[in-house]
């Protein structure tokens, strides 16, 4: 069900509104009578909600010189 609120009204607090949407109301703000905004609900995730790798794991690729042994000179500069 879609309740709207006027952001002008004094009972309209963030709390309240975010009460309605954690109940799974969907709240259109209105600024006198226009649409501004939309609060809904977002589902929770569990840890086991991640994919395999994290969530970056299909945009992130390591290749092979990210294992390669370091330079001395470079371990040297890092004071190391």
């Amino acid at each position: 069900m879609t309740v709207q609120v006027d952001i002008k009204d004094p009972a309209a607090t963030l709390a309240t509104v975010v009460d309605q949407a954690r109940h799974g109301e969907e709240v259109v703000l209105t600024d006198d009578g226009t649409a501004v905004a939309r609060v809904v609900s977002v589902p929770a995730r569990k840890p086991g909600d991640r994919p395999p790798g994290g969530l970056f794991a299909d945009r992130i690729k390591v290749g092979p010189m990210m294992f390669a042994p370091t330079d001395e000179q470079i371990l040297r500069d890092f004071g190391m």
